[in-house]
């Protein structure tokens, strides 16, 4: 059974597959994986695809960075330029990248992942580092 957030990522990956004029099928050969599977998740009957998943559709969908950060975001994950932040992080990249956040009801849940993403990200840091 799917929820809002399912029907989110299910609603923006039927979008993109149809605005970048590619069926199931040929989404499903440049992704590399089933078409039943394309089907499934535009139905959002299937949970939410893993981060390479997401990655591979957007690649087979031939979409740019901020497209493939607002699959990664209706699919749970943290957006590219966030997650690229955390292996490098610079405060200058990230006020830039918090500037240009969306506004509205998608900026709670982005900033809900970042903040999830940097707390695991320090915190991993510091385990590295040895306190």
């Amino acid at each position: 059974m799917s929820t809002n957030n399912d029907n989110a990522f299910a609603d923006l990956l039927h979008s993109l597959r149809k605005a970048s004029e590619l069926s199931q099928v040929e989404l499903a050969e440049a992704a590399g994986l089933d078409d039943s599977y394309i089907s499934y998740l535009e139905r959002g009957l299937r949970e939410h695809p893993s981060q390479m998943i997401v990655l591979s559709l957007a690649k087979g969908l031939g979409l740019s960075t901020e497209e493939t950060d607002w699959m990664l975001v209706s699919a749970g994950y943290a957006p590219t330029r966030v997650q690229s932040l955390l292996r490098e992080p610079k405060l200058g990249d990230l006020d830039d990248v918090l500037a240009n956040l969306p506004k509205g009801d998608e900026s709670k849940m982005i900033h809900s992942l970042i903040d999830t993403a940097l707390t695991h990200g320090r915190s991993a840091l510091e385990k590295a580092g040895g306190g």
